[in-house]
């Protein structure tokens, strides 16, 4: 068996499939479920005819909220017996309590207030807001209709070496919540979108 793992161009087909790479899905379903992990997030867990991602997103989730929670993945043991271990991944599991636990459907301001309690309650974007200016100081937001802000539990992000000199492939963010059924990729360009909109305290507001 070919040992895609080894190759940093697994990360290039799991995002578009170059030509003349496996696709990412065919890739992951010839290793163990720690190998499909590791396939599976660096293209975001996509949806696709095997069912492979979907199983591979179950399992990650069952290891990271187990007691005490592991790692989103074990040893992956490849065809030959040997183990790759080179993938490194950032996984965070935002607080209801903190800004970046929560994401609005479309970038949009939110109304925050981080001293509210969100156990219950969620937070509101409002696509539609508009800030007028004062000519002395401060100024008003006018928000228009509220959208529920989503909630974020968990976000990973893996970084894949591709070889001796090569830039490492740094996936997009991976945004999820298993309770909802929320999951979400992001690119750098939309999370600094997303980064750029106001947080708006709506004590302030008319």
């Amino acid at each position: 068996m070919f040992r895609l793992l080894t190759l940093g161009c697994l990360a290039v087909a799991a995002l578009g499939g170059t030509a003349g790479f496996a696709p990412l899905p065919a890739a992951a379903a010839d290793y163990d479920i720690d190998c499909a992990v590791i396939l599976c997030m660096a293209a975001g867990f996509p949806s696709e005819p095997s069912g492979t991602c979907s199983d591979a997103y179950d399992y990650m989730i069952d290891r990271i909220t187990d007691r005490p929670p592991e790692p989103p993945f074990d040893t992956c043991t490849m065809s030959d017996g040997s183990t790759y271990d080179a993938a490194e991944v950032a996984f965070a599991r935002p607080s209801r309590q903190s800004r970046v636990g929560w994401i609005c459907p479309e970038p949009a301001p939110m109304g925050f207030d981080e001293t509210a309690d969100y156990t219950f309650t969620t937070p509101s974007c409002y696509p539609d807001a508009e800030y007028i200016p004062s000519v002395f100081e401060g100024g008003t937001w006018f928000l228009g209709a509220p959208v529920a802000a989503e909630r974020v539990a968990f976000r990973f992000q893996i970084t894949i070496p591709t070889g001796v000199g090569g830039e490492p492939y740094v996936s997009p963010v991976f945004l999820s919540n298993p309770d909802t059924g929320f999951t979400l990729t992001l690119t750098p360009e939309e999370l600094t979108e997303i980064a750029e909109q106001p947080t708006i305290t709506l004590g302030s507001t008319p």
